[in-house]
């Protein structure tokens, strides 16, 4: 049985295979997001070129640790996918996020994405989630 450490991982390597060249990438916040930026700083380094939209300090500054190229919502007109993830999820896709620090930016880089990708690890059912945006 796998640790939940190691299906945060792989996941998040799993919603690495959604972005593609040139996209705008909203990231959002926490530990299986962590692990999506690890697995996405891979393809960066093997040439992928897109931007992306960090939604909390802590994502722009491993991101930019990881060479990933940022800018800020107010500079992008839309964004193609937003990777982001979830403490609580039920079967209505009712989401329950983190301590709420940066819930205002995740929600704002969720609304202006195209597409919303929750990635999670086995305590929430059915995972990962492609949402449709209304952007």
């Amino acid at each position: 049985m796998l640790s939940t450490n190691e299906i945060k991982k792989l996941v998040a390597e799993k919603a690495v295979d959604l972005v593609q060249e040139g996209m705008v990438l909203g990231i959002g916040s926490g530990s299986t997001v962590a692990y999506f930026i690890e697995a996405i700083a891979r393809k960066f380094r093997e040439g992928l070129v897109c931007t992306a939209v960090p939604t909390s300090s802590q994502t722009k500054l491993l991101a930019a640790k990881e060479g990933i190229k940022l800018t800020e919502l107010n500079d992008v007109s839309f964004i193609d996918l937003t990777i982001d993830g979830a403490d609580e999820a039920d079967h209505q896709l009712q989401l329950i996020k983190g301590g709420g620090g940066y819930l205002l930016q995740e929600k704002m880089v969720a609304a202006s994405s195209r597409e919303l990708v929750i990635i999670a690890d086995n305590k929430i059912p059915a995972f990962p989630w492609r949402i449709p945006t209304s952007c």
